[in-house]
């Protein structure tokens, strides 16, 4: 070695000046190749690592991709059963059956927090999540149309469910402390409801317009029925009240034009002008029956007997 050094410098010396800047240009090269700074202790920096098993095959995979850093889990067949990922807008931890097909999907975006479960060809079957203002369940079916949706709103929670083309049919929900049931047509129009309100249950049908068209309800005073017209106006009203039963008929305008009740164990019939006021009475009393015509302005005209 001291030969190797001898003669190297015997050389420079030999050399003149040129030898000696050849000398400081190797001297700086060297000093610029040296190692570079040494990373804190216990890190490690690199763009992918890699684990593999006893065989060589790849088991586990953590790269940095376009998107954002992944890890992805192998099993020994080579297929992804595991996946892990960062992305601009959220992560997400995906596990995959033998088949490598997704099976459970985990995420969290800034919309809120999903979880969906999939069947053997990959499509969702059940998803829930959680946003900014309630949670929710969703059951799809064969197709990937939802079928069952089940949410907590702020004013309460509610049901959905859906049929084979992905239409609402059915929902069920407690709005206001007041519960409520509604079915819908295949268009995705309201035709029935059926609720509990501070005065009682009713139900209501809807024509395809979606304007009521029947209502029956039972309130502290009896039930009652209504049957109304495409304009919206109740045309025939019947309830049980406290006094008796009664059946109104009423015109375009709404006015009642006939009436037939049993009062206190009495029938009676009464026909009304257009002004609301009776003007043909027709009564069975424990006297016997009776008969009375008035005017306008409801004043007897004449009577039997």
């Amino acid at each position: 070695m001291e030969r190797v050094k001898g003669g190297f410098g015997r050389a420079l010396l030999a050399g003149g000046p040129w030898a000696l800047g050849l000398a400081a240009l190797l001297l700086a090269g060297a000093r610029g190749c040296g190692p570079a700074p040494a990373a804190p202790q216990g890190v490690l920096d690199a763009r992918e690592f890699r684990l593999v098993d006893e065989a060589g095959r790849v088991r586990a995979r953590l790269r940095l991709t376009a998107h954002g850093p992944v890890l992805a889990l192998y099993d020994a067949a080579g297929k992804t059963r595991a996946g892990l990922g960062v992305a601009a807008d959220g992560a997400r931890l995906t596990l995959y059956d033998a088949a490598g097909k997704e099976r459970v999907g985990l995420g969290v975006t800034a919309d809120g927090a999903g979880l969906a479960l999939c069947d053997a060809a990959g499509k969702a079957q059940a998803g829930l999540t959680v946003a900014a203002d309630s949670p929710g369940l969703v059951l799809f079916g064969g197709a990937g149309k939802g079928h069952v949706g089940l949410e907590v709103k702020a004013d309460g929670p509610r049901l959905r469910l859906y049929d084979a083309a992905g239409k609402m049919r059915v929902t069920l929900n407690t709005t206001a402390g007041e519960p409520g049931l509604f079915l819908y047509d295949a268009a995705g129009r309201g035709r029935a409801g059926l609720g509990v309100t501070a005065y009682g249950p009713a139900l209501s049908l809807f024509d395809a317009a979606g304007k009521t068209q029947a209502r029956l309800c039972a309130t502290a005073d009896g039930p009652g029925l209504a049957l109304l017209d495409a304009a919206g106006k109740e045309r025939v009203m019947l309830d049980a009240a406290g006094h008796g039963p009664r059946l109104d008929l009423a015109d375009a305008a709404g006015n009642t034009r006939a009436a037939l009740a049993v009062r206190d164990d009495q029938p009676g019939l009464a026909l009304y002008g257009a002004v609301g006021k009776p003007q043909a009475v027709l009564g069975l009393t424990a006297h016997g029956p009776g008969l009375a015509l008035l005017d306008a302005a409801g004043k007897p005209v004449a009577t039997l007997p």
